[in-house]
């Protein structure tokens, strides 16, 4: 497991999160399951209208740290710790934990797991 994997993908994912979260829908497979603070949503198609669906307009994102372990199959498992701003009100903490499987020469999130503590 490299780990320069691991931060090439965080940096990118939160990037595109920040400037058009939209974007990322192409590193989600139709076998993704993503969990955003206990709603779950499985497959690209009902990622897309969480995605669309989330209310604030604009997100800020700062990792504080992360965590990562190889998985059996070549997987990643990746666990952060940080704080987020939503429409520039308060700060919150959020933990979020991801899988990543290789696909040829690239990876795509298999789970996604947000949770904000509130």
């Amino acid at each position: 497991m490299s780990l320069q994997i691991v931060t090439d993908f965080l940096n990118a994912f939160y990037k595109m999160m920040m400037e058009d979260r939209m974007s990322i829908l192409p590193i989600y497979r139709n076998s993704s399951l993503l969990t955003y603070n206990g709603g779950n949503h499985a497959g690209v198609e009902s990622i897309k209208k969480h995605l669309e669906g989330l209310s604030f307009k604009k997100i800020s994102y700062n990792f504080d740290d992360y965590d990562a372990q190889p998985l059996h199959g070549g997987g990643i498992l990746i666990v952060v710790a940080g704080e987020l701003c939503m429409d520039d009100s308060d700060r919150f903490k959020f933990n979020q934990t991801f899988v990543l499987m290789p696909e040829g020469e690239t990876w795509f999130i298999q789970n996604d797991v947000l949770k904000i503590i509130v």
